[in-house]
């Protein structure tokens, strides 16, 4: 500021009021309000004359108090005002004063966590959560700064999970604007379910019945439902003939890490060797891959029990030329053509 006019003659002014001029010069800084006093003191006589005989002394109340309103104001935003981290990583949350070039104020900023899908103390924590920017802080002009927020790492696979940072300027907040918003969005990107066929080879038997075959979670367990869609194809078998899907979609529930769909294996009376399909598991789940997605299932084959007819033939020299010796299958029914190799052995009787 400037004073303009020191020195104020009494008698010059009407009514005996004085006046001064003074001039507050106008910056860039952002600061706190300032003061100043105007004190009064005469300078040439201590009392004036006023009417006709009669003096009164000059007296001077208290100092005016003249305060100056800065009108500027730090307009503070965040670097970033969406983040992606992936869960086990560390994340930076910075702030910064723009269009200022001196911060002769102090502010105090508290940046809140406000937990959305993910859940503090578990999913993520931070351990300071104030920042001071201004003369005695870490922040000036162009200056960032951050606070430090840590993901956990589980073996729930939960999906994606959100949380808010908050900015709240504690103190001068008059003097403060967030012209971009005060809030930070933060996603925690969680690990795929990696889904597979528990073993890549069955083999099972019409005398069983049925065969389970799995899928499982290799890399923790679910904390959301995953559908799992189960297809067959054949190869040597046939479908409906051999073997029928019992469960076309499986789910893992929440908590679980493996889910089976349950194949019926069809019984018949034909001896056949062993006959083979394959077993495929997809998703539609976003948040899931599958590594190995192939099972090949084995009927294993039967054996046929083939046996003579009767244990014991008779045939009449000389009336008999031939004699058909006959043998069967005692299991069941061929599915395919079987060659018996027949041979004669001699006795001590005949040769």
């Amino acid at each position: 500021m400037s004073i303009v006019d020191e020195v104020i003659a009494a008698s010059t002014m009407p009514n005996g009021v004085v006046s001064m001029n003074v001039s507050v010069f106008s910056d860039d800084r952002v600061e706190l309000e300032e003061t100043f006093s105007v004190v009064g003191r005469v300078m040439e006589s201590s009392q004036i004359a006023y009417g006709i005989g009669k003096e009164f002394p000059v007296v001077f109340q208290s100092p005016l108090d003249v305060s100056i309103i800065n009108e500027n104001v730090v307009s503070l935003r965040f670097a970033d005002v969406a983040v992606t981290v992936t869960e086990g990583g560390s994340l930076l949350v910075c702030l910064e004063p723009v269009d200022t070039d001196v911060l002769d104020a102090e502010f105090t900023v508290q940046l809140s966590l406000l937990s959305g899908s993910a859940t503090g103390g578990v999913d993520y924590v931070s351990e300071d959560l104030t920042v001071t920017i201004g003369p005695t802080g870490s922040g000036s002009p162009d200056t960032l700064v951050c606070i430090n927020i840590d993901t956990a790492t589980d073996t729930d696979i939960e999906g994606d999970e959100s949380l808010t940072v908050i900015g709240t300027v504690t103190n001068n907040a008059d003097l403060t604007e967030f012209p971009d918003g005060n809030m930070v969005s933060i996603t925690i990107q969680d690990a795929s379910v990696e889904l597979g066929v528990e073993q890549i080879a069955y083999e099972v038997s019409e005398a069983d019945g049925s065969l389970e075959v799995c899928a499982v979670v290799n890399n923790g367990t679910v904390v959301n439902p995953v559908t799992i869609s189960v297809s067959l194809s054949p190869v040597s078998a046939t479908e409906g003939d051999e073997y029928v899907l019992e469960d076309e979609v499986v789910t893992l529930d929440a908590g679980s890490s493996v889910g089976c769909a349950t194949i019926r294996i069809v019984s018949d009376d034909l001896i056949e060797g062993p006959e083979d399909f394959i077993v495929q598991i997809t998703t539609d789940d976003a948040f899931a891959v599958i590594s190995n997605d192939l099972a090949l299932v084995t009927i294993t084959g039967e054996i046929a029990m083939v046996g003579f007819d009767q244990t014991m033939y008779a045939v009449m020299e000389g009336l008999n030329p031939t004699v058909d010796v006959c043998f069967t299958v005692r299991n069941g029914r061929v599915a395919n053509s079987l060659t018996v190799p027949i041979s004669v052995l001699p006795t001590s009787t005949a040769t």
